[in-house]
């Protein structure tokens, strides 16, 4: 069984899987999970990896609800100023990249109760789907040429990292399937290499590297199995990898070599997620406390990285990007492009609570394996 965020309800471990919510039958007496876990719905996932849900000893539920991120998209500039793509309001979930072109950006949309892939064309105005069928469909990120793109699904109880061409033309190819694969963050620049985050034998998720050339074999970069390790980010110049850990009590952003010796630098202060490197390897940006912040890097003679300083202030990028976290940065270095609340969705979140829960449970399960 691969997922986070484990609850127990009576009769059931109930988990995420990316922004899904899923549930199995549990044997409370032998410590069991009996059947083949089941969607159980769609709940907030903050920026640090959590679940905005909880449930209570009686099987009672109380989530925040996925569709509560209802918005668009809006490039923002440490100046306050904003610009609308043109992208219309969706269910956009916790991930976009630009294309490495700048041109496009690949999205994650919510419809019919699965996360599919869509692709935007910011020339030509047009909004593409990638990924089709009755799955879960997410993290995206794009091959240094712009030709193809990894992310994550799910098929079979396993965590799978496929790639397809990025214009929806041509199959899915499978990079790598197993219980315990988690998504795909970035690709090497060079191509070589796919970053991704999977779960060690304390269920705690580990930096790994899948090589995209030779034997495939996938490598660990960091596995500590105290703390957990997420999203991890090459540099433009293939030597580092940026990421998040709460190995310090709270989440922040670290770097480390990448094929090389060597340590780690702390690059956060206050708290971070969410790393994304300028083009020009000359800076490194994070979100803290709804804040856009960012420090000047440098790689030689040794590494080093400026005191951290906000870019975009909460008060403006916290007003735009409705309580996700993920954002990206022009190739020029100049604007973040963010998610933006849409105005028929509200500024506050709406908390759902369903009573007896655990009955709704069962009547979700398979008929031959409910408890």
């Amino acid at each position: 069984m691969q997922g986070s965020n484990v609850r127990y309800v009576p009769g059931y471990l109930v988990f995420t899987r990316g922004e899904a919510l899923f549930a199995a039958s549990f044997d409370l007496q032998r410590l069991e999970v009996s059947g083949t876990p089941f969607p159980a719905g769609e709940v907030l996932i903050t920026p640090g990896g959590a679940a905005s849900f909880a449930v209570s000893e009686t099987g009672s539920l109380a989530y925040i609800p996925a569709g509560a991120k209802s918005g668009t998209l809006a490039w923002v500039d440490a100046k306050g100023s904003t610009e609308m793509p043109g992208l219309p309001a969706q269910n956009y979930f916790n991930r976009l990249q630009l294309s490495p072109d700048g041109k496009r950006i690949v999205l994650v949309i919510l419809e019919g109760g699965f996360r599919h892939i869509w692709v935007y064309d910011t020339v030509r105005g047009s909004l593409t789907r990638l990924t089709l069928g009755d799955r879960d469909n997410a993290s995206p990120t794009w091959s240094p040429d712009g030709r193809r793109i990894a992310f994550w699904t799910s098929k079979d109880e396993n965590g799978v990292i496929m790639t397809k061409p990025s214009d929806g033309s041509g199959s899915e190819e499978t990079l790598l399937s197993s219980a315990k694969v988690g998504p795909p963050s970035s690709w090497s620049p060079d191509g070589k290499f796919l970053a991704y985050w999977q779960l060690g034998p304390t269920g705690k998720w580990e930096i790994w590297v899948l090589p995209l050339e030779g034997e495939r074999k996938p490598k660990p970069v960091e596995t500590d199995n105290q703390f957990d390790h997420i999203n991890p980010v090459f540099s433009p110049d293939g030597k580092y990898l940026a990421y998040y850990s709460n190995e310090s009590g709270r989440s922040e952003v670290y770097v480390r070599p990448f094929g090389q010796g060597g340590g780690k630098w702390q690059i956060s202060t206050g708290g971070g997620a969410n790393p994304v490197w300028a083009r020009s390897g000359k800076q490194l940006f994070y979100r803290e406390s709804e804040n856009i912040m960012g420090v000047d890097v440098a790689t030689q003679p040794d590494f080093s990285a400026s005191t951290p300083r906000i870019i975009v202030p909460a008060t403006v990028a916290a007003t735009l990007s409705s309580g996700l976290d993920a954002f990206d940065v022009s190739p020029d270095g100049h604007r973040f492009l963010v998610h933006r609340q849409s105005s028929e969705a509200g500024q506050s979140l709406q908390i759902n609570v369903i009573l007896n829960w655990s009955e709704e449970l069962r009547r979700l399960a398979p008929a031959n394996k409910q408890p």
